[in-house]
């Protein structure tokens, strides 16, 4: 009997249980992770006969015996499937097994029976996906040897190059057409020959590299513990990694792993295969070995293949082996995949009441594997996905009475994820045209089809509404493995939309439900976390796999050493200092004390409906109360009622309270929210005049009991933007180092607003300090295309915030501390090789330098102005990522004989055994939450000079102040304060300015608050 698989790698299968007739196989996932080979063991043979040998294969394996394969709905013949990706049909009796199958899932192989020919016919599904290779950072405080950096920098720069896209191809959603045809290598590949091997080889030694790093000693000691798990091998247990290159060449993801499975009888033991990398549990006979096989496709063509030996590694050091292995059983365990995470639609939890679509979550896990300080270890968390029940034809209907249809379609369904339960696959909407319907059609290799007689013939699956639109997905192609540039073309009759869109959002009962379904307290996430590690170990197919490679998964969670730093200490304008309770919220202290700064409000006018008016008035009465307690003199306003709510009415109130009233600040209360209105009028406010707003909905007025502690918060926001400050943290202290001046220190905020749906340029902001409080700010924002690297926006902002802390100090800041938000592990080498230049680039250009001073500068200039010009800051930029898997749990004794568990109190640190191995990096729990568990932030130094005056207690330290310093919020935030600002500036100049930036006049204010 044989098991068959497809698609991108080749395994010696693993057993698996029996499947009912005519049941079909699990859905095929797809991969995000870089294939390794599994370390073998020494002799991971089974003895009997009757059972399987055992191994995992990246492909679907049936093995069928003596029964005849059921009748497919579209059969096609073997020359047609090398280049069309049909339907899984019903399949007969699935034996226990599965063998040496080729593609991502599972094959097998055993003994020859009469039923293995059965399944050569058979039509199988093939979704095939690239896999980024990975990246290593490159530090300032670890350079790895020059052969290896130089190799590694070439790669890193190849992979950045776009890969050239020459055809595209339009395809139904099981993916059912002829491919764009190949075409000549891609320019991203890794080369081919030694050359390449070399290359993998030395990625691969960059990756186990372990730099030496600080550890912080400030802060009380306590004991934790992370979601994460060792992974144990057995000390014979390796795997060999090769190299193979195909002569002549190919890109097919089909075609690769059907070569390999031609010379699989030579290799010896268990084996995978991932596009060009072949790895085996037991090493071959010679370091390079060439096979000549015939193609299964064209009997007439032969391929030289040519295998070269790259590596040997531990199997429990060997992350992309480990990465797949957890991959492969999560699919056995049959959950379903949407994104990059899979979920068990058995344990869904429906959600069904009056006041919101009925709607279904589904449980499910985020897992991955990665090589930490502590040792490569697996790290999983809770998922959920909210599912909408019904298909997305269905939402469409009820949209389409409501006003500008098409344009709340495409802002509600463009980049959403939808679920196509016919072949259990997801797909993100990347357009939807509603010029296009079922009835148009498509070119295959047999000619045009339209889409209602393709489902017909291929799903059995009788369309009915002819007249919906059709919607599209585009597959990313990222990576140097990338699949061919073709368009999935979605019938939204047959999709069911999958996440929280705008109208869920903005339903109050829907998304209550929803929290309180997903959001777990750590004891509850902690059983989550165990259970799953319960199935992954206790499972056959587990075991069987696990044996083979000779690993096991552990099955506690790594107790981890960490910190609690001092709680910080603040000053308001009316009282000395108070110390942050333990809850990390200030609110009574911020409204019950004057402000540290207060900025009186005297022109300013303020714009409502003329049906609002006693409301209106009310909040007028009380803004002058509360102001006047809390330091800030407010004067009466000039009042401007509207008739008429559209857009320009409101934008012609704005032009009179400016040119008119000569106001420096416009309060605007809104009947209703609404994203088009709120755009108009900050652009008017911001880029127009450069005036001061604060926009009001009047549903946050219209609680009388409320009102007192509504004015409060919206008077200290009208105070930040006209320039004043409302408290400051306690003095940042660095000890002195011999011959060093007095540190001046600005830090600086950055990130990013991409706006993929719409398509709209990227909006960068920068927000800096500009006294050393850290109460005062500069902000600039720039745009670049979507997905655009950042080009010299950043410079320019840098430069501007340099100057206005010149205006502000007198003299330039020695230490730079920059914290990057929005920056994944895989832009890590991106903010290195393109942000980074940009800031020293400025620091060392002494025309520059001298311009902001207030000098000139030449070449001739006298010695004493270029002592001036030479200008050398210590610089630190530090990547901040708050949106990880890593969870923390404080341990606080046992009840009832299990570990009783709570979230880490806010300022917990944790800098060791989970940091990753290659990075200067920490863990920070800055805020405590009252529901769920919390998530820490991941700090990743990435440069500091050589001889840093910061520690990384200064660092871990610093980065915890600022979390008190964000004035939106009484309270500790999850990042630093700059950071939070550079968002805000981000989001609004994104969705608000129309390409433009606001005016300077404003820029050393909060405006954006």
């Amino acid at each position: 009997m044989t098991g068959r698989g497809i698609g991108r790698g080749v395994g010696r299968g693993v057993p698996r249980t029996e499947t009912p007739l005519g049941a079909t196989s699990p859905a095929i996932p797809e991969v995000h992770a870089v294939v390794v080979a599994p370390p073998p063991l020494p002799s991971p043979t089974v003895e009997s006969s009757a059972v399987p040998r055992v191994g995992t294969g990246r492909g679907r394996g049936i093995s069928m015996s003596n029964l005849p394969p059921l009748p497919s709905p579209a059969v096609l013949s073997r020359q047609e499937s090398s280049v069309v990706e049909p339907v899984i049909p019903s399949v007969a009796v699935a034996v226990a097994g599965v063998g040496r199958g080729a593609g991502r899932g599972r094959g097998v192989r055993q003994i020859p029976a009469a039923g293995d020919a059965a399944i050569a016919e058979s039509p199988v599904v093939v979704q095939t996906s690239s896999v980024p290779p990975p990246v290593t950072v490159p530090l300032s405080m670890h350079v790895p040897p020059k052969a290896i950096e130089e190799q590694f920098k070439n790669l890193s720069l190849a992979s950045q190059q776009p890969a050239a896209v020459t055809a595209t191809a339009t395809v139904p959603a099981d993916g059912a057409a002829a491919p764009v045809p190949e075409k000549d290598p891609r320019p991203t590949d890794i080369p081919q020959g030694e050359a390449g091997v070399e290359m993998e080889r030395q990625r691969r030694l960059a990756e186990m590299k372990i730099i030496t790093k600080p550890k912080g000693t400030v802060g009380s000691k306590i004991n934790l513990l992370g979601n994460v798990v060792h992974f144990d091998a057995d000390p014979k247990a390796m795997v060999y990694e090769y190299r193979v290159d195909f002569y002549p060449q190919t890109w097919s993801p089909r075609l690769r792993p059907k070569l390999i499975e031609k010379i699989q009888d030579q290799l010896p033991g268990v084996y995978l295969f991932d596009f060009d990398n072949l790895f085996t549990s037991t090493e071959l006979a010679r370091e390079v070995q060439d096979f000549v096989v015939k193609s299964p496709f064209d009997p007439e063509k032969e391929y030289k293949l040519t295998i070269r030996r790259v590596m040997a590694n531990r199997a429990n050091e060997s992350k992309e082996l480990l990465n797949l292995i957890v991959k492969e059983l999560e699919i056995a365990m049959k959950f379903t995949q949407i994104g990059r995470n899979r979920y068990n639609s058995a344990g869904r939890v429906a959600l069904k009441q009056n006041n919101f679509p009925e709607l279904e979550i589904w449980p499910g896990y985020q897992s991955s594997v990665n090589p930490y300080v502590g040792g490569v270890m697996l790290m999983t968390d809770a998922a959920f996905r909210v599912i909408r029940v019904g298909n997305v034809k269905n939402l469409l209907d009820q949209w389409r009475k409501t006003r500008d249809y098409q344009k709340l379609v495409k802002d509600n369904i463009i980049g959403q994820t939808v679920l196509t339960p016919y072949n259990d696959k997801s797909y993100v909407v990347s357009d939807i045209t509603f010029d296009k319907t079922p009835a148009d059609t498509f070119d295959t290799r047999e000619g045009p089809i339209s889409y209602v007689d393709y489902y017909r013939k291929h799903h059995n699956i009788e369309i009915k509404d002819m007249t919906q639109p059709l919607m599209f997905s585009r597959p990313a192609p990222t990576g140097v493995r990338r699949r061919d540039n073709r368009i999935i073309a979605l019938i939204p009759e047959l999709c069911q939309l999958t996440g929280i869109q705008d109208d869920l959002r903005a339903n109050f009962n829907a998304m209550k439900a929803i929290t309180t379904t997903t959001k777990l307290s750590p004891m509850q996430r902690f059983d989550f976390v165990m259970d799953y590690l319960r199935q992954f170990v206790e499972t056959d197919i587990a075991k069987a796999v696990m044996k083979n490679w000779g690993i096991k998964v552990g099955t506690r969670l790594i107790e981890l050493p960490g910190r609690v730093l001092p709680p910080e200490t603040l000053f308001f304008g009316s009282r000395g200092p108070v110390t942050v309770p333990t809850n990390g919220d200030w609110t009574r202290d911020a409204t019950g004390n004057r402000m540290l700064g207060s900025k009186p409000l005297i022109d300013w006018t303020f714009l409502y409906m003329m049906r609002d008016q006693p409301t209106c008035i009310a909040f007028d009465r009380m803004l002058r109360e509360v102001g006047s307690q809390m330091g800030m003199n407010v004067a009466p306003p000039s009042i401007l009622p509207l008739g008429v709510d559209t857009n320009i009415t409101w934008v012609n109130g704005i032009d009179v309270a400016v040119q008119t009233n000569k106001s420096e600040m416009v309060v605007l209360v809104f009947p209703s929210p609404r994203d088009d209105r709120y755009a108009s009028v900050k652009k008017a406010c911001y880029v127009n005049h450069g005036v001061a707003s604060q926009v009001i909905n009047l549903k946050t007025l219209s609680k009388p009991d409320r009102m007192r502690a509504i004015v409060q918060k919206i008077a200290l926001q009208m105070n930040c933007k006209l320039g004043g400050h409302l408290w400051r943290m306690g003095k940042f202290v660095v000890p002195p180092r011999p011959d060093d001046d007095p540190m001046t220190m600005m830090v600086i905020g950055i990130d990013s607003y991409h706006d993929l749906r719409r398509l709209r340029p990227t909006a960068t902001a920068m927000v800096a300090s500009t006294d050393e409080d850290f109460t005062r700010w500069h902000s600039r924002c720039n745009f670049q295309p979507p997905k655009a690297e950042l080009g010299s926006g950043l410079k320019i902002s840098f430069m501007s915030a340099l100057n206005a802390y010149v205006k502000t100090n007198r003299n330039l800041p020695n230490t730079i501390v920059i914290f990057r938000d929005g920056i994944s592990d895989n832009e890590l080498d991106q903010v290195v090789k393109s942000e980074l230049p940009q800031i020293l680039e400025v620091c060392k250009d002494p025309t520059v330098i001298m311009e902001l001073l207030g000098c000139s500068w030449s070449g001739s200039e006298s010695s004493s102005s270029k002592s001036e010009a030479d200008y050398n800051p210590e610089v630190y930029f530090i990547i901040v990522q708050k949106r990880i898997n890593q969870r923390l749990f404080l341990i606080e004794g046992s009840k009832e004989g299990k570990q009783a568990l709570a979230n880490p109190k806010p300022g917990t640190v944790v800098d060791e055994i989970i940091t990753r191995r290659d990075m200067y990096d920490f863990y920070l729990v800055p805020q405590n939450v009252r529901e769920g568990s919390v998530t820490p932030v991941h700090f990743i130094v990435i440069y500091q000079p050589e001889k840093p005056r910061l520690s990384v207690d200064n660092i871990q330290n610093l980065a915890y102040k600022l979390t008190h310093m964000y004035y939106n919020w009484t309270g500790t935030i999850r990042v630093p304060a700059p950071c939070m600002y550079a968002h805000k500036l981000a989001y609004q100049s994104g969705t608000c300015y129309d390409n433009y930036e606001p005016r300077m006049s404003i820029c050393d204010r909060l405006f954006f608050l």
